[in-house]
């Protein structure tokens, strides 16, 4: 006979009320014939993803969709935070103690009250889904122990590992990855991702910013290949029999000599009764072929970038 898991586990927290029950005290009260182990914990691991129960310091209980409500973990300040309501988009304003660590894009359960003002505030009761935390810092000496005071995060100095052995000062502008998670953001171990020198240098503060928001301006080195391969003078030469040749005409373009994407252009010619305006865009489909390198750092990059005169 095959078990319904989750039902098992809804009528098992259903029974308890309003008693959380541990993880050891669900599990036994699970078993039985024909049980697995291992489907059980899915099943948990579905549901609190579902938002359908929810796990504390306290134990497991089922959530009540009238007291709490699935967010998703949108900004953070030093001292708080604003959660998005993923049902209705309304957004939650969040104290720094209410937030229990958790990170920008992490999915949460939220228990909403009438704050002082007109924003609706809340409290984060449990973390459903954590997100991939990378942030932005910078190093400071604590008792002659280096550590990293999160820009946005938090206003408390986090311990860090440093696998990569990379050279660090007080002072430098780090990015840093979240690698274990406690209670508080202050509670975080992370470990430095990379290093950009200086926080007094505005190219080094741009240039984390960037980083941490998954933007970069080198291309890898298939994609540069791929570039150069499509751009052969020899490759071009071969296609041209098949095109309509406007090389003999005064073909322009506004953008100017350092710009990065020249695909557009015009041209003017007079006529007996006017002028001819031509409109000429480059054939790029040409070049970039579907699930081609070109075509897939297209796709992850989504749109050009113009940040701090780069």
């Amino acid at each position: 006979m095959k078990l319904d898991y989750r039902k098992i586990i809804y009528l098992k927290l259903k029974k308890a009320g309003k008693k959380p029950l541990t993880f050891k005290e669900l599990l036994r009260s699970c078993r039985g014939k024909g049980f697995e182990f291992e489907k059980f914990t899915k099943a948990v691991d579905k549901m609190k993803k579902n938002g359908e129960i929810m796990e504390d310091k306290f134990g497991i209980r089922l959530v009540d969709p009238k007291k709490f409500v699935k967010c998703e973990v949108v900004r953070l300040n030093k001292t708080y935070g604003f959660v998005k309501n993923l049902a209705t988009d309304e957004e939650i304003f969040v104290v720094g103690k209410y937030l229990k660590g958790a990170m920008p894009h992490d999915i949460v359960l939220v228990r909403t009250f009438k704050g002082e003002g007109a924003c609706t505030e809340g409290e984060v009761m449990s973390i459903v889904e954590e997100n991939f935390a990378k942030f932005t810092g910078e190093l400071v000496s604590e008792f002659g122990v280096l550590k990293i005071v999160p820009d946005m995060l938090s206003k408390y100095a986090m311990t860090f590992e440093n696998p990569m052995r990379l050279e660090l000062h007080e002072g430098d502008k780090v990015v840093a990855q979240v690698t274990k998670r406690g209670t508080r953001h202050s509670e975080h171990v992370c470990e430095i991702v990379s290093t950009y020198g200086s926080s007094m240098k505005a190219s080094a503060c741009a240039m984390s910013v960037l980083e941490v928001n998954g933007l970069t301006p080198v291309f890898p080195s298939e994609v540069i290949f791929e570039a150069r391969e499509v751009s052969d003078y020899s490759r071009i030469k071969e296609e041209i029999p098949n095109r309509l040749d406007l090389r003999d005409k005064p073909i322009f373009t506004i953008d100017g000599a350092d710009t990065k994407d020249i695909d557009d252009a015009i041209s003017v010619e007079r006529t007996k009764t006017g002028y001819l305006l031509g409109v000429h865009i480059a054939d790029v489909s040409h070049y970039v072929q579907p699930k081609s390198q070109l075509d897939n750092e297209a796709f992850k990059r989504g749109t050009s970038v113009y940040y701090a005169n780069r």
